[in-house]
């Protein structure tokens, strides 16, 4: 193909990827939170921020009096959302996440199968279109739009757009810029991803966005667009510790690092606390208050970011949402786990971690997030398919569960810090994460003592 100069373009945002790695001897803040937050309560800025940009996020109204009504409403969008919204916000947002279970992964196949990979450019629901299921397509989109319209369970709220670039070209290009920037690490390249909805890819360059664009131009030939932006990547553990049972969502304490635990999982008969791979190395003995958990005997950073550490004590299918010493604990019990095929760009994933009480959640941004960076411990934190979510995290929430409802879907990895737009956060899908572990499932059983 054509070298074509002026699809690489250099976006000058400053951005900055953290891993969320808490070190032992930051001091913590610690403040009292309910048993069950409420974010309605909530005189807390970053809280009232985050609720605003969720609600942009789904297209929904900001003005004060949508705010009001959805903090007078009584229903669940607490615990499935994190934030407070109207009866009829809540059944449209819970009905979009159905839509994507029922619609994403069918429309994906059915594109590749009968029109082949050069066709597909995507699959994302689009909130801030009212909801609409999209399939982004390079040609043929009226016969592409019949066919699926005659296979998917919500035709209502199916788009087919006309896009330029093909994902399998997107994906491509993506793996060919992470092949070769290890062997220029003078340009500061720490991440790559695939932007479904703009289709372009995004590389994230932490010192000279032009430098890395005239690098890119000078020897990769594509039609894709290809976006340069300032940033970086570093990696980035629950705000009140507890007790066993064991439970996903609490700190937990290496001699050199706070992370947080993510899921309970088992594998060989036995079950192992998961965490992420980059807060230690295989040997590291790790504690949850002064309960050893005990030896990690597995850590891969290589192609995830994930860490097993053999239970002793209690495995549980609970993780802590919040825990307050005097009230006690508010908990979310773990019933399934998502495959890797069925999520989408515009899904709503939550997560959890030591930083804060409750959830914090927002739509998935990208399904292919590429990071490349080097740890304090020698080792280097490479994987291609990072889930890149709308909610913040922070130093120490590594490892934390995401999840939806009582879903499991991955673990916290890395923060993307943006000046400009709101924080983010990236983490490893659970499929691919508990098969490099050689785990089998995340535990779904209330189990107990071992």
């Amino acid at each position: 193909m054509r070298k074509n100069m002026h699809r690489t373009s250099a976006v000058i945002a400053a951005l900055t990827l953290v891993a969320v790695t808490h070190v032992v001897g930051t001091a913590d803040a610690e403040a009292i939170t309910p048993s069950r937050p409420s974010s309605t309560d909530s005189a807390d800025p970053a809280l009232d921020r985050h609720i605003v940009g969720f609600r942009h996020s789904m297209g929904l109204a900001t003005d004060a009096s949508r705010m009001a009504a959805a903090q007078r409403a009584q229903n669940a969008s607490e615990e499935l959302f994190g934030v407070p919204l109207t009866d009829a916000e809540y059944r449209e947002l819970a009905f979009r996440q159905t839509v994507v279970a029922n619609d994403a992964a069918l429309s994906r196949s059915a594109v590749l199968d009968r029109f082949g990979p050069e066709r597909l450019a995507g699959v994302w629901m689009d909130n801030q279109e009212g909801g609409q299921l999209t399939v982004g397509v390079t040609g043929q989109v009226d016969a592409i739009y019949q066919f699926l319209a005659g296979r998917v369970h919500h035709p209502d709220r199916l788009t087919v757009r006309r896009m330029q670039s093909s994902m399998v070209e997107l994906e491509k290009v993506a793996r060919r810029i992470g092949v070769r920037a290890p062997e220029h690490m003078n340009l500061g390249i720490s991440g790559v991803k695939v932007d479904e909805r703009a289709n372009v890819v995004r590389v994230l360059a932490r010192h000279d966005p032009a430098r890395v664009q005239d690098w890119l131009s000078s020897w990769l030939q594509t039609d894709a667009e290809v976006r340069v932006e300032q940033g970086a990547v570093t990696p980035v553990g629950t705000q009140y510790m507890d007790s066993p049972p064991f439970r996903g969502g609490q700190q937990i304490e290496s001699l050199s690092y706070i992370c947080t635990s993510g899921f309970v999982a088992s594998g060989g008969g036995r079950d192992y606390v998961v965490t992420a791979g980059h807060c230690g190395r295989a040997g590291d003995a790790w504690t949850q208050v002064v309960h050893p958990i005990g030896v990690a005997d597995r850590s891969d950073v290589t192609n995830t970011d994930a860490m097993r550490i053999p239970n002793g004590w209690y495995g549980t299918n609970e993780v802590t949402l919040s825990y307050d010493p005097d009230f006690g604990g508010y908990y979310r019990k773990i019933t399934s786990s998502q495959s890797s095929a069925n999520d989408a760009v515009g899904q709503i994933s939550c997560i959890t971690g030591k930083n804060f009480g409750g959830l914090r959640c927002g739509e998935i941004i990208t399904r292919g997030y590429s990071v490349n960076i080097s740890l304090e411990d020698g080792r280097t934190l490479t994987y291609t398919n990072g889930r890149e979510v709308d909610a913040d995290c922070n130093p120490g929430d590594s490892g934390g569960p995401a999840l939806y409802g009582k879903q499991a879907r991955g673990i916290i990895s890395v923060k993307v810090t943006r000046f400009l737009a709101n924080d983010t956060c990236v983490y490893v899908h659970i499929g691919p994460a508990l098969n490099q572990l050689g785990l089998t499932d995340v535990r779904t059983t209330p189990g107990g003592i071992l």
